[in-house]
């Protein structure tokens, strides 16, 4: 999701979902092994 209308917003969001995204596939990646 990419907010044009604010920065900040778009920042916040890309930033949420890359962590969210690493740290759940680190997460199963553990578990998993």
């Amino acid at each position: 999701m990419l907010f044009l209308a604010e920065n900040k917003r778009r920042v916040w969001c890309a930033a949420n979902v890359c962590g969210n995204r690493a740290r759940v596939a680190r997460h199963y990646s553990r578990t998993k092994a």
